[in-house]
């Protein structure tokens, strides 16, 4: 039973939504960017796309270049960049910076790079160091330092010299506001020396160079967002995120260069196939021999999905046979070993694959209409807890009924018109299937940050108990009926005794029992000392949790009267601990 419940999991999780129209209306409803480039394919959607954004780029280039040469004061100044390694000894650099008033200097790459005793020239060829105690630089510092910094700052050693003033950083970019009398800018550029070769580029500009390269990362993100919502299907999803693993799309090429592009299929490509690819992408020319290659990339990954394949078809047979598709498997394996993964091998390991989801589809735990599913935005929090909290909240449709969804997937949004604009989370579906418990933060009240300010009572308990939400932004509990299409809100009403509290049994940095928050979990910790185990006050944190089964302080809410001081949990949701089987799906 646990293992068929894990089948359905699985099952879920690899589900994709594909609608019925073309690839251009769905670029076009979403809006993509103007360098999309719309296709019969994806991949061949994200070549073009990825050339005509090269060429967008380099005109963009030649516009800010003609830019630069009609400004008298710019025209003088000649742009520095320069490719930097770990096994380089340290270089005097000057770059001319005549009459600039503000001047950027960074770097990217694998290491850090220092500039040793940085100076400005004047005209007079008087010498002056960098004011890069006036430097501007994002708050966080962790990768740039300089010599006017505090906290105990280290002179910069390479090797046998030592540099008393300067800067180190990685990955950053400063801004340096000048006066506009120096002629020069003289240092040392080095880099600390390591066993392995590793890269870095260093820039003196007239213009963020940083602000460019986020751009162009921003731009390429884009493109492949656009073209997964082009092509949805779980073949096109699968193939790209496996040359994503593979860095194919990471980096730039020369727009038309598809001996590049077709160098790092070989890189990747098994040791079976790679001598093969590398030839070819030596010699690669035109869109025919790049796809030759990128057949071999794929060659690799087919004998290890056939023996997946041949698993699952075993797993799925003990439960009923599948006579069908086990002729259907056997041919694969003869094809394949006809062609020894050298030729078809995107089509073959397309088909592998289909005939693998076709088989865990076809087990007869999964032989059901619909599907329940919550949809969320791809916005985590850096921390695992952060993401339960009401603050940092996205807006999106929350739970939806997917009909006919192993094939062509049709969906109906539940909470459309029920509720206001909000976040749901952690739905919990009854044994019988008739309701779902859910959390839900309200986005239609924004989110008040002020009431930590001197002079509030956060603890405090609002006199109109239903406006509560408006107060803060936090997760109540409601339910869905789906016998009367109808939302009833569980927690944060006039009825919940946690939302009717006195404030005059309250601490300093503590709550008293009835303090407890109206919301699950709440967005806010305590002042003083904290106890996360539920129902054990004092505490901050919710007293009740949707993770793993939700727990009601009593068994029915009454309509008036304080909330008791000695409050017993029971087990209100579909939980493994409850009397009835757990049939969740979330």
């Amino acid at each position: 039973m646990i293992f068929t419940r894990w089948v359905v999991l699985v099952a879920a999780l690899f589900v994709a939504l594909a609608a019925g129209t073309s690839a251009a209306d769905r670029i076009r409803k979403a809006d993509g960017p103007t360098s999309l480039q719309t296709r019969d394919t994806w991949w061949e959607t994200m070549l073009a796309s990825r050339e005509a954004l090269a060429e967008q780029e380099a005109a963009a280039e030649r516009q800010a270049e003609a830019d630069r040469l009609a400004d008298p004061v710019l025209k003088e100044c000649q742009p520095f960049r320069i490719e930097l390694n770990t096994q380089q000894e340290p270089r005097k650099i000057r770059v001319r910076i005549a009459g600039l008033r503000r001047l950027y200097v960074g770097c990217a790459g694998q290491f850090h790079v220092f500039l040793g005793e940085p100076q400005l020239i004047g005209r007079d060829g008087k010498a002056v160091p960098l004011p890069l105690a006036k430097a501007r630089v994002p708050t966080d510092q962790d990768l740039f330092r300089h010599s006017g910094m505090r906290h105990g700052w280290q002179p910069i050693v390479s090797g046998q010299q030592k540099y008393a003033t300067g800067f180190t950083m990685r990955d950053w970019e400063i801004c340096v506001e000048l006066d506009g009398q120096a002629e020069w800018l003289e240092g040392t550029l080095g880099a600390p020396t390591h066993k392995e070769i590793r890269k870095a580029e260093f820039w003196v500009q007239c213009r963020s160079l940083a602000e460019v390269k986020a751009k162009a990362v921003a731009a390429r993100e884009a493109i492949v967002v656009a073209v997964a919502g082009a092509f949805p299907s779980p073949a096109d999803l699968r193939q790209q995120r496996v040359e994503a693993r593979a860095d194919i799309w990471k980096t730039d090429w020369k727009r038309g260069d598809l001996a590049d592009l077709a160098s790092r299929y070989a890189g990747a490509c098994g040791p079976d196939q790679k001598p093969s690819a590398q030839e070819i992408a030596k010699q690669c020319q035109s869109v025919a021999e790049l796809k030759t290659v990128r057949d071999l990339f794929y060659g690799q990954y087919i004998r290890e999905r056939l023996g997946l394949a041949r698993k699952t078809l075993a797993m799925v047979e003990r439960a009923a046979p599948r006579p069908e598709l086990a002729e259907e498997l056997a041919a694969l394996e003869k094809e394949l070993a006809a062609s020894k993964g050298r030729s078809n091998g995107e089509s073959l390991h397309t088909r592998v694959c289909n005939l693998r989801r076709k088989i865990i589809l076809s087990h007869p735990a999964l032989d059901f209409p619909k599907l329940l599913i919550n949809k969320r935005s791809g916005f985590l929090p850096e921390h695992m807890v952060d993401q339960y909290l009401g603050r940092h909240s996205q807006e999106a449709p929350g739970l939806v009924v997917l009909e006919g969804w192993r094939e062509n997937p049709r969906e109906t949004v539940l909470l459309a018109g029920k509720l206001p604009r909000g976040c749901t989370i952690t739905p919990d579906l009854s044994y019988d299937g008739k309701r779902v418990l859910f959390a839900f933060a309200d986005h239609s009240h924004a989110r008040d940050d002020d009431l930590f300010l001197p002079g509030t009572n956060f603890y405090d308990s609002p006199t109109n108990v239903e406006d509560s939400g408006a107060r803060y932004r936090g997760y109540l509990v409601y339910e869905y009926s789906f016998e009367t299409g109808k939302v009833r809100q569980v927690t944060g009403t006039a009825a919940d005794p946690m939302a009717r509290s006195s404030s005059s049994t309250r601490a300093k940095g503590r709550t008293s029992p009835r303090r407890s928050p109206r919301s699950l979990p709440n967005c806010r910790r305590p002042r003083g000392p904290c106890r996360a185990a539920p129902l054990r006050p004092p505490c901050r944190w919710p007293t009740t949790f949707l993770s793993n089964g939700l727990l009601s302080t009593q068994s029915s809410f009454p309509a008036a009267g304080p909330a008791p001081r000695g409050l017993s949990a029971r087990n209100c949701s579909f939980a493994p601990t409850s009397t009835a089987p757990n049939t969740r799906c979330t």
